[in-house]
């Protein structure tokens, strides 16, 4: 697994926009959107959180 964390806070000290990728992820782990430190975490509602066919999540960070 990926340091997600750890990413997320090194995009923020350089100013990068972060997406990350929680398709395959979401309803397998937990996931702490805060301590992703992420600007947007698309993930899909029908793998393993079983929603609908064709819904997505996705929190997301204001951007400037």
């Amino acid at each position: 697994m990926n340091p997600a964390e750890t990413a997320g806070a090194f995009a923020r000290a350089h100013g990068l926009f972060y997406l990350l990728d929680a398709c395959q992820s979401a309803g397998q782990i937990a996931l702490d959107v805060a301590a992703t430190v992420c600007d947007a975490l698309p993930g899909t509602g029908r793998e393993y959180l079983r929603g609908s066919r064709g819904t997505r999540i996705g929190p997301g960070a204001a951007v400037a």
